[in-house]
């Protein structure tokens, strides 16, 4: 029973100093960053790759870097190789001194971007390290890159606000506008969401019953999605044109006058009862006098 407390004591010594050496080679070991040039990207653009390697420890660290690349980018490593195939990627055969830093440039291009990206982020992956005996490895960061449309202009300016003086639409600026909204653009697909630059002929501002979006009513099979130029500024819906807002206001006038009449009444009634008291009090009084001179 001894032997096996002893056994056991040894054990977790051995596990607690193996973790206490883990981390010493973690915090002296190698540190990567991976930043991109370009957070939006277009077809047809390229964009620049940097890994910044970092050897915190006192030992030389020799290793293979290696960072995979989407399918359908192309990517040129100024000091490195690319391996194209079912898994592209870039590779660099690095040396690190102790406490020597390295940056490790590539370009990426991207001459067919799926159209299914469109409008979408993808995520670039990390970068890792492999040491030459294979034991360490060490990973970077990830980076995101948005894919924005094919015909998309930088009038752009992302500020979430559709400023079609500056010739922002839905086309080219989709960030910053939608095509339910007038943006001097005429959106004639049909794609059930009426434009409102041109109701007369958007097939998707007619319905069954031949109303239109853009006549200043929010019809019944109109929404503020479909039509918000006719539901997002008005309350008015067809074929009220506005009476019943009219006649809940007129009855609500009608009301007040009446409780203005009544109080005005009611102070009236009021004044008059202390006038007669005040005529009974004098009417005593006399008859008191009369009385008094009656006596003398």
């Amino acid at each position: 029973m001894k032997d096996f407390g002893k056994m056991l004591q040894r054990t977790l010594t051995l596990v607690l100093l193996l973790a206490l050496i883990s981390a010493v080679s973690a915090a002296d070991g190698i540190t990567m960053e991976k930043r991109a040039s370009k957070a939006f990207i277009r077809e047809n653009d390229t964009l620049d790759v940097s890994i910044w390697v970092v050897n915190n420890g006192e030992t030389t660290f020799r290793g293979v870097i290696d960072d995979y690349v989407p399918q359908y980018a192309l990517a040129s490593p100024e000091d490195g190789n690319f391996t194209g195939g079912f898994a592209p990627k870039v590779s660099f055969n690095v040396v690190l001194s102790p406490k020597e830093s390295k940056e490790l440039v590539y370009r990426l291009s991207f001459p067919a971007v799926p159209l299914t990206l469109s409008n979408k982020t993808v995520n670039l992956g990390f970068a890792s390290f492999l040491g030459e005996d294979n034991t360490m490895a060490f990973k970077s960061n990830t980076v995101s890159l948005t894919f924005l449309p094919r015909n998309f202009t930088f009038n752009c300016n992302f500020n979430f606000k559709c400023e079609p003086a500056l010739g922002e639409n839905s086309v080219n600026c989709s960030q910053d506008c939608i095509a339910s909204q007038k943006d001097l653009y005429c959106d004639s697909e049909k794609n059930s969401v009426c434009d409102p630059d041109c109701p007369e002929k958007d097939p998707d501002c007619f319905n069954e019953t031949k109303t239109s979006c853009g006549n200043g009513l929010c019809e019944a099979d109109e929404n503020i999605t479909m039509c918000p130029s006719d539901c997002a500024t008005t309350t008015t819906r067809a074929g009220d044109n506005g009476e019943g807002f009219t006649t809940g206001l007129l009855i609500i006038m009608a009301f007040v006058v009446a409780l203005v009449i009544v109080a005005a009444l009611l102070r009236s009634r009021s004044g008059e009862q202390t006038e007669d008291l005040e005529d009974d009090v004098v009417s005593a009084e006399d008859i008191a006098d009369k009385v008094r001179k009656k006596k003398f």
